[in-house]
C-alpha cells in the first residue's frame, strides 16, 4: 500500500465530537495522523497563530476565533463588522491584533477577545495584511495606499506612509526597518521611527508575498514571476530566480535555505547566498500557502487539498493528507501538532514528524502567524544578523535594471479568487534610498479601491 493511501486510511479512525471540534480518538498515532479538526463554518485562508495553548486565526464571516489547541474547542469567536478576515493574528504582549475587511484594525484580549481598542483607517479602507509588533509598536498595511504604525498600548497613530499601491502582503520588522512588498509592484524598506524610505525596489508587477529577512538578506516573491533577494541594509539586488509563474508565497529561510512555493505548483529549496535551486517539489496545485520547517522536515498547503510534509535535503515527500478544500492557510507547528485551516471551513490539527515548533524567518519574525516564543526570537534575530561575505554576493540572474513598460497586469486577489486589473507605470527598478515613493501614485490611485470591492463583491468564494 502506498504512503498516501496508508494515511488516508489512518484518517478514518473513529472521532469523538467536543463541542464543534472533532477529537480523534488515536492521537498518539503516526505522523500525518489527524489530531482533531474544527468546523468553522466558514472557509479560511488566516495562518494560524499558537500561543499558550490556544490557536487564534479569522474566518471568511469576518470573525476572529480562539480554539483550544489540545481538542480544537472553541473558546470563543468575536465578530468585526466586516465581511472578511483573512488577517492572521499577532499575540504578543497580552494582546490580539489582527486587521478585518471593516477597515479596523482591533486589539483584542486573549482570554475573553474583549476590544481593548480599535482603530479605523482612513475612509475605512479594508485591512488584508497581517499585523506585526516590535516594541510598543503595531505594523499593518492598508487597501489605501498606506503603511500605518499604532501605539499598542492604545491603537493611537504613530505614522503613516503613502505609497504607490495598497498591501495585502504583510510587514517584517528588523533591525529598525519595515519590510514590505506593495500592490504597486515596489519592495519598500521603511523606517520604524517614522516611515522614512531607507529603499524601494520596483518589481514588474504586483507582490502579495511577504519579505522575510536573514544574514542581511530580504527575499520576497512578485507577480512578474521571480524570487527577488535584496541586501537587507542598501537594497542593492543579490539575485533573481525565475520560475516564470506568479509568486505569491511568503518565503521562510532555514539554514540558509529559502523555501517558497509558487502558480507553477512547486515547492522551491533555494540557496540564500545565489539563489542556486537545491531541489523543487511538485505539488497538483497553485501554492499561495507558506512553508514552514520543523527539524529536516518542511511542510506546507497547496490547492490541491493537501498538506504536505517534505524532507528539507532534497525536497521527497514524506506524507500528505488530503483536506476538503484549497490549503491557502500557512501551517503553524508547536510541540509536534500542524496547525492549518482548509477552504473546506475546517481547522486541522496534524501529527507533525518530531516533537519540535516551528523554526524559520517567517513564523521566528512573526509574520504570518507564529508560536509562544516569538518575539524573543525575533529580538535574537535583530542581534544576530550579520552582513554578509563577498564571496556570499555570488549572483546567478542579476537584473540592475528593471525596464517594465506599460503593460497590464492582470492580478488575482492573495485568496485567488477574483482578478484585478491595474497597470505598471514604467518605473525602473531602483535601490537608491528615497527615490520616487510616490511617483506614479496617479497611475494606481484606484488599485486599492479595485482591490477592495474585489475582494467584498458577492462571488469572490467559488
Amino acid at each position: 500500500m502506498y504512503r498516501r493511501e496508508w494515511l488516508r486510511a489512518v484518517g478514518t479512525v473513529p472521532a469523538l465530537g467536543t463541542s464543534r471540534g472533532v477529537l480523534n480518538a488515536g492521537s498518539s498515532a503516526a505522523p500525518g495522523s489527524v489530531r482533531w479538526t474544527h468546523d468553522l463554518g466558514d472557509p479560511t485562508v488566516s495562518s494560524p497563530t499558537v500561543v499558550d495553548g490556544t490557536v487564534y486565526l479569522g474566518r471568511k464571516t469576518g470573525d476572529v476565533v480562539a480554539l483550544d489547541a489540545a481538542d480544537g474547542t472553541e473558546q470563543w469567536a468575536v465578530e468585526t463588522d466586516g465581511r472578511q478576515v483573512f488577517s492572521s493574528p499577532a499575540v504578543v504582549g497580552g494582546s490580539i491584533y489582527a486587521g478585518s475587511f471593516d477597515g479596523n484594525l482591533y486589539a483584542l484580549d486573549p482570554s475573553s477577545g474583549s476590544a481593548r481598542w480599535t482603530h479605523e483607517t482612513e475612509e475605512g479602507e479594508a485591512i488584508v495584511s497581517s499585523p506585526t509588533v516590535a516594541g510598543e509598536t503595531v505594523y499593518f498595511g492598508c487597501n489605501g495606499m498606506n503603511m500605518c504604525a499604532l501605539d499598542t498600548t492604545d491603537g493611537s497613530v504613530r505614522w503613516t506612509k503613502e505609497t504607490r499601491g495598497s498591501f495585502i502582503s504583510s510587514p517584517t520588522v528588523l533591525d529598525g526597518t519595515v519590510y514590505a512588498g506593495g500592490y504597486g509592484s515596489e519592495v519598500y524598506a521603511l523606517s520604524t521611527d517614522d516611515g522614512s524610505v531607507q529603499w524601494q525596489y520596483t518589481t514588474d508587477a504586483s507582490i502579495f508575498s511577504s519579505v522575510t529577512v536573514a544574514s542581511g538578506t530580504a527575499v520576497v516573491g512578485s507577480d512578474d514571476g521571480n524570487v527577488y533577494a535584496f541586501d537587507a541594509a542598501s537594497g542593492s539586488l543579490q539575485w533573481t530566480y525565475d520560475v516564470d509563474s506568479k509568486v505569491r508565497s511568503s518565503p521562510t529561510i532555514v539554514d540558509n535555505t529559502v523555501y517558497i512555493g509558487s502558480h507553477d505548483t512547486n515547492v522551491y529549496a533555494l540557496r540564500l547566498s545565489d539563489g542556486t535551486n537545491q531541489w523543487s517539489y511538485e505539488t497538483r496545485g497553485t501554492v499561495f500557502s507558506s512553508p514552514t520547517v520543523v527539524g529536516d522536515t518542511l511542510y506546507v498547503g497547496s490547492d490541491d487539498g493537501n498538506v504536505y510534509a517534505l524532507a528539507t535535503a532534497d525536497g521527497s515527500a514524506r506524507w500528505t493528507y488530503e483536506t476538503g478544500g484549497e490549503v491557502r492557510s500557512s501551517p503553524t507547528v508547536v510541540d509536534g501538532t500542524i496547525y492549518v485551516g482548509s477552504k473546506d471551513q475546517k481547522v486541522y490539527a496534524i501529527e507533525a514528524e518530531s516533537s519540535g515548533s516551528s523554526s524559520g524567518t517567517r513564523v521566528d519574525l512573526g509574520t504570518l502567524g507564529h508560536d509562544s516564543t516569538w518575539p524573543t526570537t525575533q529580538a535574537s534575530a535583530e542581534t544576530s544578523t550579520s552582513t554578509r561575505t563577498a564571496s556570499q554576493r555570488t549572483e546567478t540572474t542579476v537584473r540592475t535594471e528593471t525596464e517594465t513598460g506599460e503593460t497590464a497586469v492582470d492580478t488575482e486577489t492573495e485568496m485567488g479568487d477574483t482578478a484585478v486589473g491595474t497597470e505598471t507605470d514604467g518605473t525602473t527598478g531602483q535601490s537608491a534610498p528615497g527615490l520616487g515613493v510616490l511617483g506614479g501614485a496617479a497611475g494606481v490611485s484606484l488599485a486599492g479601491y479595485s482591490l477592495w470591492r474585489s475582494h467584498t463583491a458577492d462571488d469572490t468564494e467559488e
